[in-house]
């Protein structure tokens, strides 16, 4: 890791990592069609839903507040 891409701040730690494109076209297509198709209009409600159904969801504070869990 080199050393710019770890910030630390009180009790948090930040680090910048580089993913490939191609790591997260599947997720980015599904709400892409979601959202192209008028299924759903609130981004982050996709976004989890996508998760959900991938199998890769986060701890749901990774989501916006009014995403229901």
């Amino acid at each position: 890791m080199w050393e710019q891409s770890v910030a630390v701040t009180a009790r948090t730690v930040y680090a910048t990592i580089g993913v490939h494109m191609e790591s997260i076209t599947i997720p980015d297509t599904v709400d892409c069609v979601r959202a192209a198709l008028n299924l759903e209009s609130d981004n982050w409600i996709s976004i989890r839903q996508t998760d959900c159904a991938l199998g890769i969801a986060k701890d749901p504070d990774c989501y916006r507040s009014h995403v229901p869990r």
